[in-house]
């Protein structure tokens, strides 16, 4: 297990029941009905996140930026689940089409290459 799957807690929450409700609130979402989904989702990104930075953040704590990559990432794949949309129309930032690939910019400042 990596750095973020093990002490990233999203939204400054203390275990993962309460990130699960801080990220359903995050997504306006009134039940919890979907909160098993909401959990996978949460650890597949912070997995993904670890597998791509392979940072222990050894030298501190994990920065904010990754938490909020994770926090949308999540929130994404959350809201358009299953729809097969290629892309969509938000009011003031115009179409905004899906590749399906992950966008890591956010994270490469802090991804490190093990071996070089």
């Amino acid at each position: 297990m990596g750095a973020v799957a093990a002490r990233l807690r999203l939204l400054g929450t203390g275990n993962e029941l309460a990130e699960v409700l801080a990220v359903r609130r995050f997504l306006r979402l009134e039940t919890d009905e979907d909160d098993d989904l909401i959990r996978h989702l949460i650890d597949q990104v912070k997995d993904e996140a670890d597998s791509y930075l392979a940072n222990d953040f050894d030298d501190g704590p994990i920065p904010d930026t990754v938490a909020t990559w994770v926090l949308t990432t999540v929130a994404r794949l959350y809201e358009y689940r299953g729809s097969g949309l290629r892309s969509v129309q938000e009011p003031g930032t115009g179409l905004i089409h899906f590749s399906g690939e992950v966008d890591y910019t956010r994270l490469d400042r802090y991804r490190r290459f093990p071996g070089l």
